[in-house]
């Protein structure tokens, strides 16, 4: 009685007025099939739409990182490169004086996704200022450039900046470890 009056004094609907001063009542209505297939149709949509933006947000969060390693010595030596992302791993090797050249793509297994990106700190990488020029002597340099949304921070070192890339030597060894497994691979 008391939802009556306040159903009432607030000018409700009177099929909600209804369900509320008589809940147990819809099991005997006319329509009931229909109501209770809006309401499975409702939920298994809510659903979907919730996993929908729940994997779009996981897939955000994830994507937009790069990481390209590569190094590059003089005398012909030549020059390689890996390219990383979340999926694909792209392995490119160029010599300039015999004109030699190939390039490998492949998916590259969450496992060793994982154990890559577990070695960025990009707050120490961010700290590292370094731009060698060892090429530049018939020597050799690596290079190492991280890219995340608006983020990009490059480093190029050489053997004697050992003590300065110190604080990243795991990251450094991993995707040294990947640049010659790919290159031998394709020799």
């Amino acid at each position: 009685m008391a939802l009556q009056v306040i159903c009432k004094s607030f000018n409700a609907d009177p099929v909600f007025a209804f369900a509320l001063t008589q809940p147990l009542a819809w099991f005997n209505h006319p329509f009931r099939e229909q109501i209770v297939f809006s309401m499975k149709a409702f939920l298994l949509a809510s659903m979907l739409l919730l996993l929908w933006a729940i994997s779009c947000r996981k897939e955000m969060e994830s994507s937009g990182l790069t990481i390209i390693a590569g190094s590059v010595c003089g005398w012909c030596a030549g020059e390689d490169s890996v390219i990383i992302t979340e999926n694909l791993l792209n392995y490119r090797f160029m010599s300039p004086c015999d004109h030699r050249a190939y390039s490998k793509l492949s998916y590259l297994n969450r496992k060793d996704w994982y154990e890559l990106t577990s070695k960025i700190d990009f707050e120490v990488f961010s700290g590292i200022y370094l731009n060698t020029c060892n090429v530049c002597a018939d020597g050799c340099d690596q290079w190492i450039t991280i890219r995340k949304g608006t983020y990009a921070h490059t480093i190029r070192f050489g053997s004697q900046d050992s003590v300065a890339i110190q604080s990243i030597q795991p990251l450094v060894n991993q995707l040294d470890s990947l640049r010659r497994s790919y290159r031998n691979r394709v020799e």
